[in-house]
C-alpha cells in the first residue's frame, strides 16, 4: 500500500488533551491527524478503543481526515496483527494480508455499523482477508517444471499459526486425500517419493494433493 499520509511527528509531547471527548473535540476542531495520534498514545487502552470507535464512526460518515487518522493508528500501532496472526504465522504473509486489510478498511468503511464496537468489525475484516490468503495459497498450483526438491516450499504447518489446528481439519479429510498432503505439506516429501509410498502413479499423487488442498482450505475458511 503507498504512503496515505505523512506520518513525520509535528509534535513530541501531548500538551493537554488526555480524555477522550476532549480528543475527538480536539481533533474536529483542528483536524490535525499527527496531533490526534500522539493524543492516541497517552491514553489508556480503554480510552484508546473509545477514541477509535469514536474515529471511525467519523469515517463512516465520509470524513476524510477521521479515515486518514484511522489508518494511521491501525498502521502505526499494529492493530490489525493479533487478529491476522491468530490464522497466519508466517510473516510476510502474515504482512501482506495486514496491508491489505488496510486497503479494505479505506475502502469498505461505509459498511461499519456504528452500533457495533470497530474493533469487532475490523477484526472479522482481518479473519475474512487471513482466510481468504490462506484459500488462496492452499489452492495455488505448484509449478511442474521444477524439480519438487529444488523448489522451496513454505508449507502448511507454517503458514498456519496453530499446527494442531491444521491436523485437526486434516484428519476429517477422506484418507485417500489426508495421507499424500500430509505427506507433502506437513512432512516435506517429493511428489515422487509420495507416490513410491502410496504405490500410486506420480499424476494420481498430484490430483489428489490439489483436491485435498482444496477440501483443507474449504474446512479452514468456514471456522
Amino acid at each position: 500500500m503507498g504512503q496515505l499520509f505523512d506520518t513525520r511527528p509535528r509534535w513530541a509531547t501531548l500538551v493537554g488533551v488526555r480524555d477522550v471527548d476532549r480528543a475527538v473535540g480536539a481533533f474536529a476542531a483542528r483536524r490535525d491527524v499527527a496531533r490526534a495520534e500522539v493524543a492516541y498514545r497517552s491514553m489508556t487502552t480503554a480510552d484508546q478503543r473509545r477514541f477509535v470507535d469514536e474515529v471511525a464512526g467519523q469515517a463512516h460518515g465520509g470524513d476524510a481526515a477521521a479515515l486518514e487518522l484511522l489508518l494511521l493508528i491501525l498502521d502505526r500501532h499494529r492493530i490489525v496483527v493479533p487478529a491476522v496472526r491468530r490464522v497466519i504465522a508466517d510473516d510476510g504473509l502474515a504482512e501482506e494480508v495486514v496491508q491489505d486489510v488496510l486497503i479494505v478498511v479505506a475502502e469498505q468503511i461505509a459498511t461499519f455499523r456504528a452500533e457495533a464496537t470497530f474493533r469487532s468489525w475490523l477484526f472479522g475484516v482481518a479473519r475474512n482477508q487471513a482466510k481468504h490468503h490462506l484459500r488462496s495459497y492452499l489452492r495455488q498450483p505448484e509449478a511442474t517444471d521444477v524439480p519438487a526438491t529444488d523448489r522451496p516450499t513454505v508449507r502448511i504447518s507454517s503458514i498456519v499459526a496453530q499446527r494442531h489446528d491444521v491436523t485437526q481439519h486434516l484428519d476429517k479429510l477422506p484418507e485417500h486425500y489426508r495421507l499424500p498432503v500430509t505427506m507433502r505439506d506437513m512432512d516435506g516429501l517429493t511428489y515422487e517419493d509420495i507416490a513410491g509410498r502410496l504405490g500410486v502413479e506420480l499424476g494420481t499423487v498430484r490430483s489428489r494433493i490439489s483436491r485435498g488442498r482444496a477440501l483443507l482450505a474449504a474446512r479452514i475458511g468456514s471456522r
